[in-house]
């Protein structure tokens, strides 16, 4: 992470801590608390961004934090951090060539449930239709 992309992340994480929605009050308690951007929220705590760039998980239910993440859970962060943050659009991956077709989806970044598109559900992918192959060997491996 070079000095903009942290003032980026320092920016963006001053800006959530002042909003007011009650419904975001406990992340923003633990984001305050442990200086992490959310970047992937979920019901049970969230992905939070360090200014530097390191990635942890953050849980609703102690507080606790664990640096320990799945490459498919940095993955989603990476993808979902600049949609929920404009500004931190330089965290999302531009798929290169190496990276395989979505098992799940097809390659068509979309879910499908009996020949129809899910647009309410995210596919495993994030939505690009591509993923880097250590993270779909994983996803495999998973499902076995």
């Amino acid at each position: 992470m070079d000095a903009a992309q942290a003032s980026l992340i320092r920016l963006a994480l001053d800006g959530y801590l002042r909003q007011s929605d009650e419904r975001d009050a406990r992340y923003r308690d633990l984001a305050r608390q442990h200086s992490l951007l959310p970047v992937l929220p979920d019901w049970s705590g969230f992905v939070g961004l360090r200014e530097d760039g390191a990635l942890f998980w953050v849980s609703d239910d102690d507080g606790s934090v664990s640096s320990n993440l799945t490459q498919h859970i940095t993955h989603l962060a990476s993808l979902r951090g600049p949609e929920l943050f404009p500004e931190l659009g330089f965290l999302a991956p531009v798929p290169p060539s190496d990276w395989v077709a979505c098992s799940s989806c097809g390659g068509s970044g979309k879910v499908v449930v009996d020949g129809q598109h899910v647009d309410d559900v995210r596919c495993q992918c994030g939505g690009l239709g591509r993923l880097p192959a250590a993270v779909a060997r994983s996803l495999r491996a998973d499902n076995l």
